[in-house]
């Protein structure tokens, strides 16, 4: 939610608010509460909230749970819902920073049951996107006093994440038999700011209909709690290692993991100009 090297956030805000409404895309903020008080933050959620779109749970500080204990996660997980009611479209819906859901079955088990109690639906991801290393390289290029050629970051950003989004359905397809309503993971960033107009269309043209959190939560996929520890890429992802052992954030298994392989075809592309 911060403040970066293309976009104020109020920029960012204003930008992502009218492109979603343009399309009627209602979409589902996660949201890191410390950072509310941050670069506006509050207002901007303000703004994101008024138009419509949902606001949930992703922890106060985006604690790691492998390191953080059970008590201080909690207590963290505790601080967000307390902020977040204050919004009218707050959902109590969670997301795991990192998509990581503890390092040990206990850690797991432990905050499966407060969700639980909370009464709180595990708000998974089918679709885990690198959007945020491809937006940290831009701002890395940026911040060195050089440019970009923003026709052709929109063309590379929309194209890999289509090539995920394709993979993961795939994947679906073989353990589900299959298409689930998918869930999308992407960051309030600059790219999304710029580039979701393209993004938006290449699914539309791809014959993909785009659908509300509300509709796709309802897939009974969201209801699975896979036993097992790997859930790093998201629900797709954790069922597919519990059923064949296979890590899917390997790129070996799908290259677009690999944060050289986007650096090498950021470059290949000719995205970054002096």
């Amino acid at each position: 939610m911060r403040n970066s090297a293309l976009f104020s956030g109020n920029e960012r805000t204003e930008m992502l608010t009218s492109m979603l409404n343009k399309y009627h895309i209602q979409a589902a903020f996660f949201v890191i509460t410390s950072k509310l008080s941050k670069d506006n933050g509050l207002q901007r959620m303000n703004q994101y909230n008024d138009a419509g779109h949902i606001i949930a749970n992703h922890t106060h500080k985006h604690h790691n749970f492998d390191v953080t204990s059970i008590k201080t996660y909690i207590a963290n997980f505790n601080t967000a819902d307390n902020l977040l009611k204050q919004f009218s479209n707050f959902k109590p819906w969670f997301r795991y920073p990192m998509l990581r859901h503890g390092n040990t079955i206990k850690k797991r088990d432990a905050m499966r049951e407060h969700l639980s109690k909370q009464g709180y639906l595990n708000g998974y991801v089918t679709l885990d996107i690198q959007d945020w290393f491809m937006a940290s390289l831009v701002n890395n290029h940026l911040y060195s006093g050089k440019t970009v050629n923003k026709v052709k970051l929109c063309h590379a950003y929309s194209e890999i994440i289509w090539d995920t989004i394709e993979f993961y359905d795939t994947k679906s397809q073989e353990i589900l038999q299959r298409s689930p309503k998918h869930m999308l993971l992407l960051h309030e960033n600059d790219l999304a700011a710029l580039c979701l107009e393209k993004l938006i269309l290449k699914i539309k043209n791809k014959g993909w209909d785009i659908i509300s959190p509300t509709e796709v939560i309802t897939d009974e996929i969201y209801g699975l709690q896979p036993n097992t520890l790997f859930n790093n890429n998201g629900q797709i992802a954790a069922l597919y290692f519990k059923a064949t052992g296979i890590k899917l954030y390997d790129p070996w298994a799908f290259p677009w993991n690999d944060g050289e392989l986007i650096r090498n075809e950021f470059k290949r592309r000719g995205i970054f100009e002096q």
